[in-house]
């Protein structure tokens, strides 16, 4: 028997690589370290939000108000650099990017532009543990 954990990923702007990559890594169920990992539609049932794409302070209200609609407690992750430090396209948006950590606490990082997939395995994974 596994644990079901359920994964809510949220899309900003960007290039639409890391969606691409998180889009096939969550096509089908995967396990890790004994749990069952899903995606949903479906805000409320999440377990794991994960955030990629530009954060930009447009962006700010909306992804303030999805995190406190979510409910806890919940696994905050940002997948790929322009999330984390606004990637290519920081230096272009200057005074508009934000981290998403300024406003939500985030707790794992994954790094890469896009990140590999098996990265994000293994940072689920040490939260399994």
């Amino acid at each position: 028997m596994f644990s079901i954990n359920r994964v809510y990923i949220k899309t900003l702007a960007g290039c639409g690589r890391c969606s691409f990559e998180l889009d096939r890594l969550f096509i089908t169920p995967i396990k890790i370290k004994g749990r069952l990992f899903i995606r949903t539609k479906n805000m409320r049932n999440a377990d794991i939000l994960i955030i990629n794409g530009i954060m930009t302070s447009s962006f700010r209200e909306e992804i303030s108000s999805l995190y406190a609609y979510i409910p806890k407690p919940i696994t905050v992750i940002t997948f790929g650099s322009c999330s984390i430090t606004g990637g290519i396209y920081g230096k272009l948006i200057g005074e508009w990017f934000e981290e998403v950590d300024a406003f939500i606490p985030v707790n794992i990082r994954v790094f890469g532009c896009p990140p590999m997939p098996e990265s994000l395995i293994y940072e689920i994974g040490k939260i399994s543990e």
